[in-house]
């Protein structure tokens, strides 16, 4: 108690001491309380300390003379001088100011009446601004700024001293600003104009864990010749690329993969265009004209974000993938660029009444705006019967989707029996064609008993492909003998009967004609299971025999590793109405293939056989270990039947003319059989190799032509270019042959160059030796000399063969 009573005495005195001198006390009054001595007893002398008097500074506060904490917020009602406290208020109330700091509040006013506008005094610069942005609200679906509403018509404006001050220094009349001297940006096409309308291609390799990123150009007989390998970057001791490469629809861009973002690549030297920001993203994926963009992140926050090419301004993000059963739900483009859209699951109700609805959003562009029902005009999602996935049209803005079967409940049940007997009876699953614009359904074809199913379109969007595998279960009884040693009264064994399950497995295909009236469908029903689908690509007008294009696709179906291949047409519907098939124009039974790669000119296609992942296929990937058969459709012939080893990546150049195999192993570490015979080859598409062997790499993780954009010439100018094909061609096979000549002239020439340079070396050594002669004779004993001839006895021996008999032998 003691110890307490003097430290409150030493702390009176020390609050005493300094609000003296922060209230400014007069000399006279500081000295009597300096006078005032602290009494202290002596039986507490012991525990007695005396108080260290500390020297207390105050800061003076800091004034921001350059207007910085004053804000001006305009937009407001006039109001009389009576009603400004009311005004305050309620724009307190709905600016938040009470949480910004403010000191003071201005309103001015002219003949008793306000002027719309209040000045407002924030502590700091940083309360200033937190009272602007309480001024705007966010859109949340476009990302903008929008004034926030005081009251039901009147929307603020807040902008800071400084600012609204500098709007007083315009000039009323309009000047004309200075452009800025133009500077032209990278040509992104400039690689299209080159003369012998060779493409590109890029690889990604390692060698000793050291990342390479390089483009080349391919040329005709498998040479390649470099465009840039990243030299800018490296002398920056930079890395061009992190992990993947991407190329745009059009092959405007090359997009590099970083940890932050990715990058933007375009020009004959390959410049930086732009960054995005986007940290940890896997996957981007470009609108078909290359204006907007998707970038995904499934590893990092899983989120999406939606981009604007040209300017990198950022549409919307979406912070958590859309999923289907915990499954991310892809963003699909519309081929128009206005819509973008994807897969959603809806919940709705609680316990007994909770229900999921599978939907697609639909999103406009640019404003990313969910798209509006044409008939209520409110923005609403596409109604979809148990959509699992979809697919555009690549020519119209048509979605078509399919949906799995479910449970069909219509009437309250009246006993727990019959609610189980209802919910055993299942839904057909769906095929459905709807345009977008008008939300009309084009056409419905359901489909039972349906596991999954592919939808797949030409690329003319004609015809759409419903490839729909289904498992059926068969119930059977029948009698079979009883097991043991009982016999019926006359000796005769028991029979029992038994029930037997069989599953079948089956496909059924279904072609439906999007151009025709009332969209008629083709059906197809296969009793085995189809292991890939691919429709011809369109060929170019007057080459080929087929004279209906895009309207053939090749299946491959059965049990690997031997399925059979076969290759259908759809025929043109006849004038009556009668549809007549599918015709059957080509069948390969037992053909070691999983995979089909058309030709992007149609007629060839080549069957390959491989396998990614052989930790799942075990032995399969032993069998599919890199087969390859070119096959001509029009001639109905084999062109070449090759193999490249434990190829996992097959790829057409643009042109048709060039397809190129591959090893690649995954840059994370993959399966140990690929991380041999890393590498890529050449091919012609009659099935020739260009070049004698492969282009080994140490660790080739990825190659990737460059696309090619649409041809802007038309049916009738690609016609006009068939006629003069043969002109075309001889000017080609004339620079075929000066440039085969100068690679002949070159190598002559480095032959002779080599031959003169050893000629010379030769002479330069044989004119030493003879320099060097008298020393080395002096070295032999008694003046002989090695290099005289007549040291030397020759000899001529000639030697005669004759053949007495000859006969002929056969080897049993």
């Amino acid at each position: 108690r003691a110890s307490d009573a003097l430290r409150a005495t030493e702390l009176s005195r020390s609050r005493t001491h300094s609000l003296s001198r922060a209230q400014g006390l007069s000399e006279s009054h500081r000295m009597a309380l300096e006078a005032v001595e602290l009494v202290v007893p002596p039986e507490l002398e012991d525990y007695y300390e005396a108080p260290v008097e500390e020297e207390l500074e105050f800061d003076r506060p800091r004034l921001f003379e350059d207007g910085s904490t004053m804000v001006v917020i305009s937009g407001l009602p006039q109001t009389t001088e009576e009603k400004f406290d009311k005004l305050l208020d309620k724009l307190r109330q709905t600016t938040r100011m009470d949480a910004c700091n403010v000191l003071d509040t201005h309103m001015p006013a002219e003949n008793g009446k306000s002027k719309g506008v209040v000045l407002v005094d924030c502590e700091t610069p940083a309360d200033a601004e937190k009272l602007i942005k309480s001024c705007y609200t966010l859109d949340r679906e476009t990302g903008e700024r929008k004034p926030r509403k005081f009251g039901s018509k009147y929307p603020l404006h807040a902008m800071l001293l400084p600012e609204f001050l500098a709007l007083r220094e315009l000039s009323d009349e309009y000047e004309e600003p200075e452009l800025p001297p133009f500077e032209a940006g990278p040509g992104l096409q400039d690689w299209l104009y080159d003369d012998a309308v060779r493409d590109q291609f890029v690889i990604r390799w390692a060698e000793r864990g050291i990342p390479e990123t390089e483009v080349f150009w391919a040329q005709a007989a498998g040479e390649t010749v470099p465009v840039y390998r990243g030299e800018r970057e490296k002398s920056q001791n930079k890395s061009w690329c992190e992990r993947y490469i991407e190329w745009s629809p059009q092959g405007s861009y090359m997009v590099t993969f970083h940890a932050p973002g990715i990058a933007l690549w375009g020009g004959p030297d390959f410049q930086k265009i732009a960054r995005i920001s986007h940290r940890e993203v896997s996957r981007v994926l470009f609108s078909p004209n290359e204006t907007y963009m998707v970038t995904y992140d499934f590893i990092g926050a899983g989120c999406a974000m939606v981009w604007e090419v040209r300017t990198q301004k950022l549409l919307r993000k979406f912070d958590q993938l859309p999923t289907v059963d915990g499954n991310p739900a892809p963003l699909k483009w519309s081929p128009s660029e206005k819509y973008l859209a994807h897969v959603m699951q809806i919940e709705d109700g609680e316990g007994s009444d909770h229900t999921i609805e599978n939907v697609i959003n639909i999103f406009e562009l640019p404003s990313m705006r969910k798209a509006r029902d044409p008939v209520s005009g409110k923005p609403a999602s596409l109604r979809a019967d148990g959509v699992v996935d979809f697919a555009w049209s690549p020519k119209d803005d048509i979605i078509a989707y399919w949906g799995m079967e479910r449970l069909n409940i219509k009437d309250e049940p009246t006993s727990p029996e019959e609610e189980q007997s209802m919910r055993m009876r299942p839904r057909a699953g769906v095929v459905a064609l709807v345009d977008v614009s008008t939300r009309r359904n084009l056409r419905s074809k359901n489909l039972v008993n349906i596991n999954n199913c592919k939808l797949t379109w030409n690329d003319a969007g004609t015809f759409l492909a419903a490839i729909a595998a289904c498992t059926m279960v068969m119930t059977t009884k029948a009698k079979v003998p009883a097991s043991g040693k009982a016999k019926g009264p006359k000796g005769e064994e028991k029979e029992e009967k038994k029930i037997r399950r069989y599953k079948f497995k089956n496909t059924m295909v279904e072609i439906f004609r999007v151009k025709e009236k009332g969209c008629p469908f083709e059906h197809m029903e296969l009793q085995r299971m189809v292991i890939h689908f691919a429709w011809e690509p369109t060929p170019i007008p007057g080459t080929g025999t087929n004279p209906n294009p895009t309207t053939r696709f090749a299946m491959i179906s059965g049990e690997l590793p031997f399925p059979d291949v076969g290759v259908w047409q759809v025929p043109h519907v006849a004038a009556e109405g009668v549809d007549t098939g599918l015709d059957a124009i080509v069948t390969l039974e037992r053909r070691k293939a999983n995979q089909i790669y058309w030709s992007p000119n149609g007629g060839v296609m080549l069957l390959a056989a491989y396998v990614t992942n052989h930790e799942q296929n075990g032995d399969l990937g032993k069998a599919l270990n890199g087969q390859l058969e070119f096959y001509d459709v029009d001639e109905r012939a084999t062109l070449a039947e090759r193999s490249h080893y434990r190829c996992n990546c097959v790829s057409w150049d643009p042109s048709g003319r060039t397809v190129a195999t591959a090893v690649t192993q995954p840059i994370e570490g993959g399966h140990y059989l690929f991380s041999v015979d890393n590498g890529y080859m050449f091919w012609t598409f009659q099935g020739f190799p260009l070049g004698s062997e492969v282009e080994s790499k140490e660790s080739f993780h990825q190659f990737k032509w460059r696309p090619r954009p649409r041809t802007l010439l038309s049916e009738d100018d690609k016609k006009k270019v068939i006629k003069k094909l043969r002109k075309y061609e001889r000017r080609f096979e004339r620079a075929d042959r000066e440039k085969q000549r100068a690679k002949q002239l070159s190598t002559k020439i480095q032959f002779f160059r080599r031959r003169q340079e050893m000629r010379q070396r030769r002479e330069v050594a044989y004119q030493r030796l003879q320099d060097q002669r008298e020393e080395r004779l002096s070295l032999y004993p008694g003046g002989y000399d090695p290099e005289d001839p007549s040291n030397f006895t020759w000899e001529e021996v000639v030697v005669h063969t004759e053949v007495i008999e000859s006969k002929e032998v056969q080897e049993e």
